[in-house]
């Protein structure tokens, strides 16, 4: 019996572990947003509130002049920077942040884009 209770004891925090609800990637985060002729920056902070995190990135790649009009509703972060960027920008998640970078220009071959 009382390797019962030494057992139970050790595997009991296992156990609450395995039942603890899994954190929802970032980027597969849903949010809601609708933005008309808004700034790209104010966006970007207000998708980041959305979902919990912040953006990183160098200033130079976003204007601050640059608009953006979006209507995102129950829809993952991913399609919402897709909606924005469309495939202008690459987005890598480090810890609480979603890192923003300039996806590299498409290669050409023969002037055709490939």
């Amino acid at each position: 019996m009382k390797a019962f209770y030494t057992l139970a004891f050790l595997l009991f925090p296992l156990w609450i572990v395995a039942q603890a609800p899994k954190e929802i990637p970032i980027l597969e985060r849903t949010i809601s947003i609708t933005a008309t002729e808004e700034k790209t920056t104010s966006v970007l902070n207000r998708i980041g509130q959305a979902a919990g995190f912040s953006f990183s990135y160098n200033s130079a790649i976003i204007s601050d002049e640059q608009t953006v009009s979006i209507n995102i509703q129950d829809k993952p972060v991913r399609d919402a920077l897709n909606g924005i960027f469309h495939g202008t920008m690459n987005y890598k998640v480090k810890s609480n942040y979603v890192i923003l970078t300039k996806a590299p220009a498409p290669a050409m071959k023969n002037n055709v884009f490939t």
